[in-house]
């Protein structure tokens, strides 16, 4: 009988033990957890902040694109105008005429 005792007390000690560690496991895993909710959320947020900072500066880069192409259609038009100008057919020089004044006859007879 006494054997029997010792075995249940055994038994009830061990199952204490076991409860203890487990559970010891257990508060460690919810740590873990919580620990890791937070770098989820900090990680969230600088994602947000950095999403934003790039958006800032899409709108900038944009915002440039947009004025040198502009810039660039200016600068097209020019060079249109320009190259139309120098290809167009020139007007022939005068022809000198006579004045009433000019001897008709050269000066070397």
């Amino acid at each position: 009988m006494r054997t029997w005792i010792f075995a249940l007390i055994a038994l009830i000690v061990g199952g204490a033990i076991g409860y203890a560690y487990k559970q010891g496991e257990a508060n460690q895993l919810m740590e873990q957890v919580s620990a890791l909710e937070a770098k989820v959320t900090e990680a969230t947020a600088a994602a947000a902040t950095q999403i934003e900072e790039m958006k800032t500066e899409l709108e900038a880069k944009t915002q440039l694109a947009d004025e040198q192409q502009a810039e660039i259609s200016e600068l097209e038009a020019a060079l249109k105008s320009a190259t139309s100008a120098a290809t167009a057919p020139q007007p022939a020089p005068p022809v000198p005429t006579p004045s009433p004044d000019s001897p008709t006859t050269s000066p070397a007879q």
